[in-house]
């Protein structure tokens, strides 16, 4: 009988703490800005945050509602979940697409049992791989960032774009945390592709790209919708830099053969999504794509004439060659900067120069 009173109050005691790390999350969210734009009748943009954006979009089709990303935390994901139902007055969710396996767009998987979920090849065994050393992640987390982020915040102007910013950070990031100790359940891609993919979903398509090596993790898709003219570029492309060769290494002639595809013809991007930062125009993008084209194909020419690294330096200079990017709106020394760094790693990339500890701050 003692053994049986035990056992009870020991399942207790697990409801009990169960319930409090449950009712610490949901605490923990009310301190969270979550909002959404109808952008159409057949598309949702959902997220948590006002500067610093855990985003997710809904995409309701005739063959059900498409989530492109999941989001970082099952708990803040869930919350996202009700207003998509309540928005679109359903809940028949496929499909989810990851754009690629990082903790923050993959983490809500789990909210959605009953979907399929899509990713590139590579992407379920790194997601295992993170998840094996998922509690390193959350000790180095909340010693470090979430440490110094609270520092910051007290030393700064109250309002402000930056003081927003670390609020996003923190105020996310503790549910966040809260969800990896407590309610995270790995929820891997069931559907996985190499290079491309497209979804008939009656009155919508999506169009999957493979992106290639070298810009982001290396498993990165792109996601084009023609009947809605946007993109979804997860965390490959943003506003705010012009960079794209932060590593000796990439794969410069995959990343041209997609972005050439989705520019030629008759599609029209109007619009480009990424996770974290809000929208770009597609000539925006239009323009990363020509200067990313400009400078690839420049330097493999400069290679064939022979051309030596200081020489290319002085004859592709942002000023000389490539200042028409200022038509970005970007500001001009970030442009600069950005450039040099972009003509550097191009040329080690087409030269095979190995520079292991050198890379761009991205």
């Amino acid at each position: 009988m003692e053994k049986i009173f035990n056992k009870i109050k020991s399942i207790w005691g697990l409801l009990i703490v169960s319930c409090f790390f449950y009712s610490n999350s949901l605490a923990q969210v009310d301190k969270v800005h979550i909002e959404y734009e109808r952008v159409s009748d057949r598309m949702l943009i959902v997220w948590g945050g006002k500067i610093y954006k855990d985003q997710v979009i809904a995409i309701a089709t005739e063959k059900g509602i498409v989530m492109i990303d999941a989001g970082k935390a099952p708990t803040l994901t869930k919350e996202y979940r009700k207003i998509i139902e309540h928005e679109f007055g359903r809940n028949d969710f496929t499909y989810v697409i990851n754009t690629h396996y990082h903790f923050d767009h993959t983490s809500g998987n789990q909210i959605f049992p009953e979907a399929e979920i899509i990713a590139h090849q590579k992407t379920p065994a790194k997601m295992k791989q993170w998840a094996d050393n998922r509690q390193k992640f959350i000790k180095t987390r909340r010693a470090n960032q979430m440490i110094r982020w609270k520092k910051q915040l007290a030393m700064t102007e109250t309002g402000s774009e930056q003081y927003e910013r670390l609020n996003d950070y923190l105020t996310t990031g503790r549910v966040m945390l809260d969800d990896y100790e407590n309610n995270y359940v790995l929820t891997l891609p069931n559907i996985t592709f190499n290079d491309k993919v497209i979804l008939d979903l009656g009155n919508i398509t999506l169009n999957l790209f493979y992106f290639g090596e070298g810009l982001h993790t290396g498993d990165d898709i792109l996601i084009f919708c023609p009947e809605e003219k946007v993109l979804f570029s997860g965390d490959l492309f943003y506003k705010g830099y012009f960079g794209f060769a932060f590593k000796p290494k990439f794969d410069g002639d995959r990343w041209l053969s997609v972005l050439n595809e989705l520019f030629s013809g008759a599609n029209k991007i109007e619009w480009v999504y990424d996770c974290h930062n809000g929208k770009m125009t597609g000539d925006y993008i239009s323009l990363y794509y020509r200067y990313m084209k400009d400078v690839w194909e420049s330097l493999k020419k400069a290679k064939e004439q022979k051309l030596d690294f200081e020489a290319i330096m002085e004859e592709f200079s942002y000023e000389k060659r490539f200042s028409y990017i200022d038509k970005s709106g970007l500001n001009n020394n970030v442009l600069e900067k950005g450039h040099n760094d972009n003509l550097k790693f191009t040329w080690y990339c087409i030269n095979n120069i190995v520079k292991p500890n050198e890379q761009s701050n991205k």
